[in-house]
């Protein structure tokens, strides 16, 4: 249930929607994997980094939140969605897809839930901004696209919800939307721990777009991107339970002299800590298992993680 609803002025995060950030032009959110400014993170002598990711998190909250159940079924069963997403693209099976062929199927089912049209699709395969670049034609990108919103139906509904939701917040009214999920009123969406993803100065321009004051510049907003919006926030407090969780299990670990436990951060979906090296297999296990437990407010939606340990923040 909700803790109650939290003013604009107690939330502290980097971003709109919760989500952990840097400062002092330092986001250690964004040091590159296998890079030398991860490993040089170091846990202590005789101690390891245990990192465990919290997995897909982000397409599942999606999925869950659309009520797409036939996608939360695979994820359930352990099933790989990018693989399943490629076996429609490309007409075969799922046992056949290359590994090219999955990493589209994965840009797809990652980048086109909030209403990513043919052309940007295109255009981010090529830059190779969510891995390696990748070439496709314009039609292709095209085929690609309708593909998705039509295997997914009810991801695109989740955006004309979201689309009359901002209608609703614009005639000033206050309700719940996504089955109760969240609660609005005109300038707030309030999420299941309280916190609001805040829309102040929301207007229709003179160009019949929505926008909102962005810390004095007004930006567009529309159903997909508040979709993200309560995506990305809900996989937020979904990763935030699991580090309470978690740091409370730490303080519970009986330790020798001079050995500490401690969470070290949060870096995007991974949850990074501190343990003697003596209980690194039996901690490791621990801590996946706090990530892989369905959360109250959300209990039909699968949650998994892997992970693994090493002196330095090697992942």
């Amino acid at each position: 249930g909700r803790t109650g609803k939290l003013p604009a002025g107690y939330n502290y995060y980097a971003a709109k929607t919760g989500r952990w950030g840097g400062s002092n032009k330092l986001n250690l959110q964004n040091l590159p994997r296998g890079g030398e400014l991860r490993r040089s993170i170091i846990a202590p002598a005789n101690h390891v980094l245990v990192v465990a990711d919290s997995a897909q998190i982000e397409a599942r909250t999606l999925a869950w939140l659309a009520g797409q159940q036939d996608v939360l079924d695979v994820f359930a069963s352990g099933g790989d969605v990018y693989k399943r997403m490629a076996s429609a693209i490309y007409s075969k099976p799922e046992t056949a897809i290359t590994k090219d062929e999955r990493f589209v199927g994965k840009v797809a089912v990652l980048g086109l839930g909030y209403g990513m049209g043919a052309k940007k699709f295109q255009t981010t395969l090529a830059l190779g901004a969510m891995g390696p670049a990748m070439n496709i034609t314009a039609a292709e990108a095209s085929r690609i696209v309708k593909l998705y919103r039509s295997k997914n139906n009810k991801i695109p509904l989740a955006w004309k919800e979201a689309d009359q939701l901002l209608y609703r917040m614009l005639r000033k009214e206050t309700g719940t939307a996504f089955n109760g999920v969240i609660e609005f009123d005109e300038l707030t969406i309030w999420l299941p721990n309280g916190m609001g993803i805040h829309y102040p100065g929301l207007h229709v321009s003179e160009h019949d777009a929505i926008k909102y004051n962005a810390n004095g510049v007004y930006k567009h907003v529309y159903g997909g991107l508040v979709v993200e919006n309560i995506t990305q926030a809900l996989a937020r407090i979904i990763v935030g339970e699991q580090a309470i969780e978690i740091d409370d299990k730490l303080r519970a670990l009986k330790l020798r002299k001079g050995e500490v436990a401690a969470t070290c951060m949060l870096t995007h979906d991974e949850d990074v800590t501190c343990v003697p090296e003596r209980l690194a297999d039996k901690w490791l296990k621990t801590q996946i298992e706090c990530m892989q437990k369905p959360r109250a407010w959300c209990p039909t939606l699968p949650v998994d993680a892997d992970g693994g340990f090493d002196r330095c923040y090697s992942k």
